[in-house]
């Protein structure tokens, strides 16, 4: 799960993205399936990435809580396409037959870096043309993600988020 941690996902968005990511440890957790939790923004023209669960190291539904929200504390930009190809490469190095990615935004890619939105459509586009990850994008109160993801779904409140997660995880990867 890679989460958009810009700017304008703050107040309710944040909220439910962290609620979304708390649901998704807790459930994906008991069936055995290896998760991680990663979030990005940047600064400056730096990416910041952040780790917020690995695959292989269960954390307390509390435990990420608390490092999701402490990576809200320092929402910027968002270089989409730039976090991807670190979502992927960290997913492709995983020995998984299956191989998911799940993007939570809010909207465009948004960076001080060349025109991320149509790097962000490249990237997504070759992901899905190679056919090694599976990529889903689910749009929270925008739908920019239908016009970059060839998977997506759009939520337009915010408690709709939890439900769309969880729609993607039973008609996409427990099929």
């Amino acid at each position: 799960v890679l989460i958009d941690f810009s700017g304008s996902m703050g107040g309710t968005k944040m909220e439910h993205a962290i609620v979304s990511g708390m649901m998704l440890n807790e459930a994906i957790s008991k069936i055995g399936v290896p998760l991680e939790v990663l979030g990005f923004t940047d600064h400056y023209r730096e990416s910041v990435m952040n780790i917020l669960k690995t695959f292989d190291k269960p954390v307390s539904t509390e435990t990420l809580r608390q490092r999701m929200c402490k990576a809200a504390g320092d929402m910027s930009s968002n270089a989409d396409g730039e976090s991807i190809l670190w979502a992927v490469d960290r997913l492709q190095r995983r020995n998984n037959k299956r191989k998911v990615l799940i993007v939570l935004s809010d909207g465009q890619p948004a960076s001080n870096r060349g025109d991320c939105y149509q790097f962000t459509k490249d990237v997504i586009n070759q992901i899905h043309k190679e056919g090694r990850v599976e990529i889903y994008g689910i749009g929270i109160e925008d739908s920019t993600v239908k016009d970059l993801y060839p998977h997506w779904s759009v939520i337009q409140d915010g408690t709709e988020l939890e439900g769309a997660v969880l729609k993607v995880v039973k008609n996409h990867i427990l099929k």
